[in-house]
């Protein structure tokens, strides 16, 4: 009896198992049913293909090109070919690079991935917020919103100091702190002229890192830039820049030869007056004076030692020590340098001829109104005799009258330092009051004159 009454407790415990199980499997299959009767989207596979962007990579040390890594999901329902990528930027431009690798169209098999290089400069959108695009020829693209590495370059100081040198200037470039990177400063330019690299007397390239500074001295002559706006651009190995747009220059020195002296009584030097205009804005310093010859020689004729300091609005005599008793009647010109890199050229100089011709009186007597008197002078710093051959009287309006009749009658040497007097037959009393140049000629071409006023007749 005992034994019977064990059977049966297993029996009923075996039931309310059963009964249990195919409650729950029931209420299962009921659940899963009504599902994906009223959402069948969530519990059915993809129709349509479609790609995951698993990457996007930036390399803040180059920013001509970016990676993106593209996926085919295993659970695809077939191949994928990527037709397209493409950047949206803030301002909502889509930027197509000009080249990729491996080159689209691309296909991607069912679990394939695919990292392509996109060559795409995006050095101007630093620190933004991008979205990178990739389109199928067939089904679902897909879209990754990232932001871009941040370094920060700025050009934080400029000298152009005249008064320093022409002939070079300083740039000072910053890293900032919260950029990600080092640079490599690889150029420097002002307006459309890059500094060769052998220019900077850093040298190029030149690593910054971040948060340094480092300045930069240029050799280039900027005279012709003074008073103008400049754009000064600094480029990077890794693609970025800083520039200043507009930076004013000073304003132009201006030097001016405004006299050169070679005097006949003394051939061993000459003088040469030089200016600094009162709208220069700084000193300079003269340090060397140059001659150039007829044939194009320059000759160092003094060396200004210690140089000397000419402000604005101020001039200076410089004495050149040069014998130039065998360069009479030469064409010259007069060429100043300054510490600074200035340099200043006379206009042509013809110093003075070997025969110094000169008219000492013109004498018209009131009483004799046909005829005036010419005192004519050989300077006795004169190289040889003078042979004089023609007298003239030039009018008020350019009319040139010839003494055809003239005593002592022509030609007449001169000596040295001899002079004469010649009466000379001109009938004056026609022109009163009138002012008149008269000029004694020499056979050589030498000339020299005399201006008068031709008084009223008695």
């Amino acid at each position: 009896m005992r034994l019977i009454r064990d059977a049966h407790g297993i029996s009923r415990l075996f039931l309310i198992v059963l009964l249990l199980v195919a409650f729950v499997l029931g209420a299962t299959l009921s659940y899963v049913w009504t599902m994906s009767y009223y959402a069948p989207k969530e519990f059915q596979l993809p129709t349509n293909s479609a790609v995951t962007l698993e990457n996007v990579q930036f390399s803040p040390q180059d920013t001509s090109h970016f990676n993106v890594t593209i996926l085919n999901p295993s659970f695809s329902p077939s191949i994928v070919i990527v037709s397209r990528i493409a950047v949206l930027t803030a301002d909502e431009v889509v930027h197509d690079p000009s080249e990729v690798s491996p080159p689209l169209p691309r296909s991607l098999l069912l679990g394939e991935s695919i990292t392509f290089e996109c060559d795409w400069d995006w050095r101007q959108y630093t620190e933004q917020g991008i979205s990178v695009l990739a389109w199928l020829e067939d089904g679902s693209g897909a879209t990754l919103k990232v932001n871009t590495p941040l370094v920060s370059l700025v050009i934080s100081d400029l000298e152009f100091n005249s008064s320093v040198s022409v002939n070079r200037f300083n740039v000072t470039v910053r890293n900032l702190e919260p950029s990600v990177t080092h640079v490599n400063v690889t150029s420097i330019s002002l307006d459309s002229v890059q500094i060769s690299s052998d220019m900077v007397v850093q040298g190029l390239p030149y690593a910054i890192a971040r948060g340094e500074s480092a300045k930069f001295t240029c050799l280039f002559n900027w005279t012709d830039y003074q008073g103008r706006n400049v754009a000064i651009n600094v480029g990077t190995l890794q693609g970025y820049s800083a520039s200043v747009e507009r930076f004013a220059l000073p304003k132009p020195v201006t030097l001016e030869i405004t006299d050169i002296l070679f005097d006949p009584s003394n051939t061993s030097r000459f003088s040469v007056t030089v200016s600094n205009n009162i709208a220069s804005p700084g000193f300079v310093s003269v340090n060397e004076v140059f001659l150039t010859m007829e044939n194009g020689t320059a000759v160092k004729i003094l060396e200004v030692s210690p140089p000397h300091v000419l402000q604005p609005n101020a001039s200076a005599l410089f004495v050149g020590f040069w014998n130039w008793t065998h360069y009479r009647n030469q064409t010259l010109r007069v060429t100043v340098h300054t510490l600074q890199g200035f340099v200043v050229s006379s206009a042509p100089k013809i110093t003075p001829p070997p025969i110094v011709l000169e008219i000492i009186a013109v004498d018209f007597n009131p009483v004799n109104t046909t005829r005036f008197n010419v005192t004519v002078l050989n300077s006795p710093f004169s190289l040889g005799t003078a042979n004089i051959t023609e007298i003239t009287v030039t009018l008020e309006g350019g009319t040139v009258v010839e003494i055809s009749s003239v005593e002592p009658s022509l030609p007449l040497e001169l000596a040295q330092n001899e002079s004469a007097v010649f009466t000379c037959v001109f009938e004056w009393f026609n022109y009163p009051d009138m002012e008149v140049t008269v000029t004694a000629y020499t056979s050589d071409g030498f000339k020299a004159t005399f201006s008068v006023k031709i008084p009223t007749p008695e």
